[in-house]
């Protein structure tokens, strides 16, 4: 259901038309290329190898120095203005990058872009150092002592120190104690260090040395420079302004190369299309004039890619078989276009083995109504409709092919029915409208139930969807049962939906006596420990009786996770009211700084569109996760493994460029 059927096919491709063919394959992309598995192949042509071009690694090299370019240039792009940012870009075809790679000298531009970079960061490295030069000189500026005079001689000992919160009184106290000459100057005060010049005799060295370790004093070290700290610092500071220009000229430079960026990034695209094929070109097996590929083709196309090579190569030749039954064949999923959406739902699990069904067609209306109950606000539902088909028809070769964008999509279209039904419009909007107003009468007339005021109702409709899942994933899982001949395990499973829904309604009667008529209650009764019985008697296949009814009783204390899966649901309940109560701080916010003097209009603006927008984000990011995880958690688990894995066929996915060949 819902999974394409693959067929198993066999290349036989003349060495001279293999890089052609596997162009033709990359670009038709509908192709999976596995490894050769075929014994009568390896039978036939023992001397079968993989053969290394020596093309790869020079592709890897040049598709990485191009990328390296792109991100360069990028970085001196002119910024777009918001009218070309949206405009469309054009739609390109495998030949035109093919004519850019013949004409464009790649070569000079990585040559010059390379070098410009070089330049850049050698540059910006040295103006790092100086500008650490001139943090190291600034405190000495006053000193007016060249800096190769206060070096020591043979009878005098002078040091340039700082010494962190010692007051000058405190450093001249314990330096006097030494009771030798000695001259201290200060050169500067900072926040927090001292900076001192000190001369002593040689000889007394070490005793003060001493005295001013003890107070945390440090040392300065000399610069390899001649004249004072001040000519030091000048003469850096105009080095370090002659680099900025240079960067500045180097950088507009780069700024005039950058019209070469959109040239780039088709080569990268081009490029990286030719290491794709030599990287498949490596893995296959060659004998002396042929090349031999397996791969797997949707069988809907079969005679598509059969026509296609006949109409272009004339020493290439393909075999269909069937694949053996311990060959387990990738999975395709084929489902309507309304349902397509969700299989990102499904492959974020993991895609369907090939002997289970695909449930995406399954859960695909249960995600998009628990998603609108999540947010039940048909205000919200509008504006992120909105932005979702903005994003679908602006970038609908890239961003707006994705299928999560479609997914909310439909998701937004059930938040907007579901929110009217709920009359949530940005909260409790809709009641604070004028009572004359059209807005308010025609909301109020679609308005069903207010979940805030009839929580009750609201947590029944949850708890009521989350029963018919479970219950639709049991009957799943026991078709799924009966298809694979498990007839014992297919009978459990049905006294299992005997049983919860025995049970369901022995629960309704309870809260709700006289609701069901008596021969439905006594008939649920009869089917419930009907159900119970087959379940302790059949869900182990113990061969002594004593042992099975033991294990039997214990696995019908499975019912309290089957309660549990169901009770799960009322997650919608809490993000439904949680959606709703913040949306109505928000106004109440709102209406009240709408009073402040002056500034209130404006502050009531930023406060119901920066409140609502937050509520809108985290709210719609919480809806995604819990619909999701009830999916994963409570629904698949009743029939699902989810151990296949994706069909992925060699073909086009530029980067950078929207290729049609992609794009079809």
């Amino acid at each position: 259901m819902s999974i394409s059927p693959l067929t198993k096919v066999l290349f036989v491709v003349h060495r001279d038309e293999k890089l052609p063919f596997l162009k033709f394959i990359q670009e038709l992309g509908k192709v999976q290329i596995t490894e050769l598995k075929q014994k009568e192949v390896r039978t036939v042509f023992p001397e079968l190898n993989r053969e290394n071009s020596g093309r790869l690694n020079d592709l890897v090299s040049l598709t990485s120095q191009i990328e390296f370019c792109i991100d360069f240039l990028s970085s001196h792009t002119p910024k777009k203005s918001i009218l070309s940012a949206l405009s469309p870009r054009d739609i390109k075809k495998v030949d035109d990058l093919a004519s850019v790679a013949k004409t464009a000298d790649v070569k000079d531009i990585i040559d010059r872009v390379m070098h410009l970079s070089r330049e850049i960061s050698e540059t910006r490295n040295t103006i790092t150092k100086l500008d650490s030069a001139q943090d190291t000189f600034l405190p000495w500026r006053s000193l007016d002592i060249p800096i190769e005079r206060l070096r020591d001689t043979r009878n005098v000992h002078q040091m340039l120190f700082m010494i962190f919160k010692v007051s000058k009184e405190e450093v001249r106290k314990q330096l006097n104690a030494v009771e030798k000459d000695y001259v201290l100057t200060s050169v500067s005060q900072g926040p927090d260090y001292s900076y001192y010049h000190f001369v002593c005799h040689k000889d007394d060295q070490d005793v003060f040395n001493d005295v001013l370790s003890k107070l945390g004093a440090e040392r300065e070290t000399l610069p390899e420079f001649s004249g004072t700290y001040k000519a030091a610092y000048e003469t850096n500071a105009r080095e370090i302004e002659t680099l900025k220009k240079s960067v500045s000229d180097v950088e507009a430079e780069a700024r005039i190369i950058a019209s070469q960026k959109a040239r780039l990034e088709e080569l990268y695209d081009y490029y990286t299309m030719e290491k794709e094929q030599e990287e498949v070109a490596e893995r296959l097996e060659t004998s002396v004039g042929a090349t031999y590929m397996e791969g797997w083709i949707p069988k809907e196309v079969l005679d598509e890619v059969r026509n296609g090579i006949r109409e272009q190569f004339h020493l290439v030749d393909m075999a269909s078989f069937e694949h053996s039954e311990k060959e387990r064949p990738p999975i395709l999923l084929r489902n309507t276009k309304l349902v397509r959406p969700f299989e990102v739902i499904t492959s974020l699990y993991g895609m369907p083995d090939p002997k289970e069904f695909d449930p995406t067609p399954f859960y695909m209306l249960f995600y998009a109504i628990f998603f609108g109950l999540c947010l039940t606000d048909a205000g919200y539902g509008v504006i992120l409709s909105i932005l979702l088909l903005f994003v679908m028809f602006r970038f609908r070769y890239s961003l707006g092919k994705n299928k999560i964008i479609h997914v909310l999509l439909i998701g937004s279209i059930s938040t907007i029915i579901l929110g009217a039904i709920t009359g949530g419009w940005f909260g409790d909007l809709l009641p604070r409208l004028h009572d004359g107003s059209m807005l308010k009468r025609v909301g109020t007339s679609i308005m069903v139930f207010d979940p805030l005021k009839d929580t009750i109702t609201f947590m029944l409709l949850c708890i009521g969807l989350g029963f018919i899942q479970v219950n639709l994933g049991m009957i799943v899982g026991l078709v799924k049962l009966l298809s694979h001949q498990e007839k014992r395990e297919a009978f459990v499973k049905f006294a299992w939906i005997i049983f919860i829904n025995s049970a369901g309604i022995l629960i309704a009667e309870y809260m709700s006596p006289g609701f069901l008529p008596h021969a439905v209650v006594r008939g649920s009764v009869v089917a419930i420990l009907a159900a119970s019985l087959g379940i302790i008697f059949f869900s182990q296949p113990e061969k002594n009786i004593f042992a099975r009814i033991i294990w039997g009783v214990y696995n019908l204390y499975g019912c309290t996770g089957y309660l549990g899966d169901i009770l799960s649901y009322l997650r919608l309940l809490a993000l439904g009211l949680s959606t709703g109560i913040i949306a109505s701080v928000v106004n109440l916010v709102a209406g009240l700084v709408i009073g402040v003097p002056y500034i209130g209009v404006v502050l009531a603006v930023v406060v119901f569109i920066g409140g609502h927008t937050f509520n809108i984000a985290i709210n719609c990011l919480g809806a995604f996760v819990h619909t999701t995880r009830l999916q994963y958690v409570e629904f698949f688990t009743k029939f699902y493994e989810g151990t296949g894995r994706p069909f992925k066929p060699f073909g086009v996915s530029p980067k950078y460029v929207y290729l049609r060949e992609a794009i079809e």
